[in-house]
């Protein structure tokens, strides 16, 4: 069974200490104390096996292989916030609880992610994004909402 405890081992593939991506994972899985075996990729080489696990989670043949990618028994998950946030909901007796069960904080704590996560690789993501969170984070309505409300 999948991640049903402490003990349960899961592999977690990164590209060594310099992947910012890779690194929440991998804080996540440090934070909550969840024992794993670490591999670390080096991407400007990727090993041939690596290459086909990640093939077989995104079938898409333009798909670069990519870090972190993690392994919890049947399950097979890619993308830092999505690792972070399965471990987090997967082990919650292990280590403090991360994310917020409340949906709406929820929401704010995806739309940072997404925002940190578009400040180097989509630019046009960032500035809208960026918007979206100063509203958030520092509860400034847009003017059309305000408009609306009335």
């Amino acid at each position: 069974m999948a991640g049903k405890g402490p003990i349960a081992a899961v592999q977690f593939y990164d590209a060594s200490d310099s992947c910012p991506f890779a690194a929440k994972a991998w804080l996540t899985l440090l934070e909550k104390g969840i024992k794993f075996q670490r591999h670390t990729i080096d991407l400007k080489d990727k090993p041939k096996y690596f290459s086909d696990l990640y093939a077989s989670i995104n079938p898409d043949p333009t798909a670069r292989a990519k870090v972190p990618l993690l392994i919890d028994g049947d399950e097979r998950i890619v993308e830092s916030n999505l690792v972070a946030e399965y471990l987090d909901n997967t082990f919650p007796e292990s280590g403090p609880k991360l994310f917020p069960t409340d949906p709406l904080k929820l929401f704010k704590v995806r739309c940072v992610g997404l925002w940190r996560c578009s400040l180097t690789s989509f630019p046009p993501v960032y500035s809208s994004c960026s918007k979206l969170i100063q509203r958030l984070l520092l509860r400034r309505p847009s003017k059309r909402l305000t408009r609306a409300s009335r």
